[in-house]
């Protein structure tokens, strides 16, 4: 009987320099069950988070990473800690 891995879904934008410090590191070592969820373009102008990552956090800021035990962690070190 085969399972499927336990996904850990990160929600992260491609520009900033936390999110690309994040994205640098996942480069070189990527966990095969990571799923990443990019959101182009957040809507800066008004100052309002996606709606997926306003019911994560608090905030609305992102990196987000959930994972598959409904632990969240926001923050790109506190996540690169937590994938090591």
């Amino acid at each position: 009987m085969t399972s499927t891995p336990v996904t850990i879904k990160l929600y992260n934008f491609p520009f900033g320099p936390y999110p690309q410090r994040l994205n640098i590191c996942l480069g070189e070592k990527k966990p095969d069950n990571l799923e990443t969820i990019i959101f182009d373009e957040p809507d800066k102008q008004a100052g309002v988070p996606p709606p997926e990552i306003k019911a994560l956090t608090v905030t609305g800021s992102m990196p987000v990473l959930v994972d598959e035990d409904g632990t969240i962690i926001g923050q790109s070190l506190a996540i690169l800690e937590y994938l090591r």
